[in-house]
């Protein structure tokens, strides 16, 4: 489903990430880590197309990233549902507007949007907020918002960027209980975390990176790599 093969990205002089081989299955749930610079969000970015490889080969979805023509990008992030730590929602538009927005950009009618709308705010737990703004909601409410305008396509692919880093502990599990039900509706989700103890707890796939390189890819495992303490820590 996502394939990294020998993927370097450039800025200038700086390497944001170097020579990394990444393999993640259809329908696997997988986490990202690493300290702060690491890569994670080059790694992220280089998914979506918003940034390209500068040596390497990326594919997703079957998709070649290298040879993609600009023509076919939207379909490509029609089947990606990208959440990100600050949300980016459109402080002027009700919830069901940001929403609404993700699949109008890709053309779909009115009458579908209104029959699709209902049901994935509902999934998220949001289903009176709909003609809400923003502002007058809470970090975690404006998650689930960003978490629905990302899975509103029924996307086959969720990337999330840190998507409980401005939240409480007990808000940060309510988005990931989230994202593990995509997972098990069939969905292949990476997440980007320094969120230890969620990664710890799961003891799902992990794989680290370090100043841009690849140093570790385990099939289970913790955040620092010791898979013990996933019975010492609850949610």
């Amino acid at each position: 489903m996502i394939v990294l093969s020998h993927v370097t990205k450039r800025y200038g002089s700086t390497v944001a990430l170097h020579d990394v081989t990444v393999h993640i299955r259809e329908g696997e749930f997988a986490f990202l880590v690493g300290p702060s610079g690491a890569g994670k969000s080059t790694f992220i970015r280089l998914l979506h197309m918003e940034e390209l490889p500068t040596e390497g080969t990326l594919m997703v979805g079957g998709m070649n990233l290298n040879r993609l023509p600009r023509r076919q990008i939207p379909r490509l992030r029609r089947n990606l549902g990208v959440v990100f730590q600050d949300f980016k929602l459109l402080p002027s538009r009700t919830i069901y507007d940001n929403v609404a927005f993700a699949l109008e950009v890709t053309g779909a009618p009115g009458a579908y949007i209104q029959r699709r709308f209902p049901a994935v705010l509902d999934m998220v737990g949001l289903g009176e907020k709909a003609a809400s703004y923003p502002e007058n909601l809470s970090g975690g409410e404006q998650q689930r918002v960003s978490l629905a305008r990302a899975i509103v396509n029924a996307p086959k692919v969720i990337l999330a960027d840190e998507p409980t880093g401005n939240l409480d502990r007990d808000t940060s599990w309510e988005i990931m209980n989230l994202l593990l039900d995509l997972h098990k509706r069939g969905a292949t989700v990476l997440v980007a975390t320094h969120d230890w103890p969620i990664v710890d707890a799961l003891n799902r796939r992990v794989i680290e990176l370090r100043n841009g390189q690849l140093v570790r890819d385990d099939a289970r495992g913790g955040y620092r790599g010791d898979v013990e303490s996933t019975q010492a820590i609850g949610r």
